[in-house]
């Protein structure tokens, strides 16, 4: 597992998004992090980038704060491989409170992304989730160009059977290559919950 590198390590020149007002702006957007501070997220906390090979796998990851398009980002590259029943690259953000960050009064995951036209997944964690390999998932395709992404919250299922998703107890979120051989490319430029 790997830390982003910090803000001094982006190139010279980079502009960060604007940061967001309070959660009650009028765009009703709580942002978890606009790369106002690169490698830390507005709760505080650090992304952290890593793989399957933390059980055995081969795939392998690569993480980076970069421009690209003129837009400042976290940028994950990797070979997402099954093999040795692996199959996952992730960049992965704690979120506040041993018991969690109450998110109950928003609708969903807003997102500003950009790929190579593969699908990738939005893993969820909450206090309800005991094992590694039990999260909630949503998928969507990240396009070549910079694109706005809402997974609403009632479209995250439970890889293992179950509950259904409390929204007031997150943990942890992150964005994953997942599932299959294939060549990971996807930056993140915003990631927040939106309310309607």
């Amino acid at each position: 597992m790997s830390e982003f590198p910090s803000r001094r390590a982006v190139v010279a020149g980079g502009v960060a998004l604007a940061a967001m007002g309070p959660a009650h702006a009028a765009n009703q957007v709580l942002w978890a992090d606009q790369l106002a501070n690169p490698g830390v997220s507005t709760f505080g906390t650090r992304w952290n980038a890593f793989t399957d090979r933390v059980m055995g796998g081969v795939s392998d990851v690569q993480a980076e704060i970069t421009q690209l398009e003129g837009q400042l980002c976290y940028r994950m590259t990797g070979e997402v491989r099954t093999a040795n029943n692996g199959g996952f690259v992730q960049m992965a953000l704690s979120l506040p409170g041993s018991q969690g960050t109450d998110l109950s009064d928003y609708d969903g995951l807003r997102m500003r992304v950009r790929g190579n036209d593969e699908s990738y997944c939005i893993h969820l964690r909450t206090t309800q989730n005991r094992a590694p390999w039990d999260y909630f998932t949503a998928n969507f395709k990240a396009r070549q160009k910079w694109t706005t992404v809402d997974l609403p919250f009632s479209a995250f299922k439970r890889a293992r059977s179950g509950s259904d998703l409390d929204t007031s107890r997150l943990m942890r979120l992150a964005l994953v290559g997942y599932g299959r051989d294939f060549t990971a490319d996807v930056a993140l430029a915003a990631i927040g919950f939106y309310r309607k």
